[in-house]
């Protein structure tokens, strides 16, 4: 798996063969795709080498008749993973999924619906704007992901969500090589949230897993719920 620790590696494949890094050409090539990014957000967030957070809110409303058009003649995306909730309230699902086996070399996180022009709150009722973002920018994020394989040959994977933070945790649930839609609509977030493991959120590693673990929290509808005063000392 992706960021394994060397010694496991050789203990799990003792004729692991180990290619030498080369930061230069990794450098080069996450030059190529920022510029590729700069087109949709000229404000992005650059995570790293290899992962971005964009807001597109302004790249839809400037380009949103096109989009909207592109969105009404595109055929199902089976690159994409979205969002909802069973009929019969089960464990929440995915539909539209078509894993493949390429090699995911970048992640980049959309967010949709946050700008000074357009503030989307959650409500009782979706709102028709910020669902229509959402939906425009899955046809944003393949775009960029496309853009991304012709020039450097390299995948990416991509989330699309309402808030810079669900983008991200979104972007690493379609992978290799995929989308993951989380659409605007309070039901589905705080559905999606509640079912989320603790381990999914930013920050949250290995050892802090294990620390909530030990209190019964193991996904977030166990902290959404009765909630209480924390305290760790070291």
């Amino acid at each position: 798996r992706s960021a394994m620790p060397g010694f496991m590696g050789r203990k799990l494949c003792p004729s692991l063969v180990f290619v030498r890094p080369n930061f230069k050409k990794y450098t080069a090539v996450s030059k190529e795709v920022k510029e590729i990014l700069n087109d949709y957000d000229p404000n992005f967030q650059a995570m790293s080498l290899d992962e971005a957070s964009l807001d597109v809110t302004n790249y839809i409303n400037d380009h949103r008749d096109s989009l909207l058009e592109f969105l009404r003649e595109q055929k199902e995306n089976k690159a994409m993973k979205e969002y909802r909730i069973p009929d019969d309230e089960a464990d929440a699902e995915a539909i539209s999924v078509n894993s493949n086996n390429a090699t995911s070399a970048s992640t980049l996180s959309s967010t949709t619906t946050k700008n000074d022009q357009i503030q989307c709150k959650f409500s009782s009722t979706p709102d028709e704007t910020c669902l229509e973002n959402g939906k425009l920018g899955t046809i944003v994020a393949e775009e960029i992901r496309r853009r991304i394989k012709e020039k450097t040959r390299l995948t990416a994977s991509a989330g699309v969500a309402c808030t810079r933070t669900l983008a991200k945790i979104s972007s690493d649930l379609n992978k290799p090589d995929g989308l993951f839609h989380l659409p605007t609509d309070r039901v589905l977030v705080e559905h999606f949230l509640a079912n989320l493991n603790v381990r999914k959120l930013p920050g949250i590693g290995k050892v802090m897993e294990k620390m909530l673990n030990d209190l019964d929290i193991n996904k977030c509808k166990d902290v959404l719920g009765d909630g209480a005063p924390l305290v760790l000392e070291c």
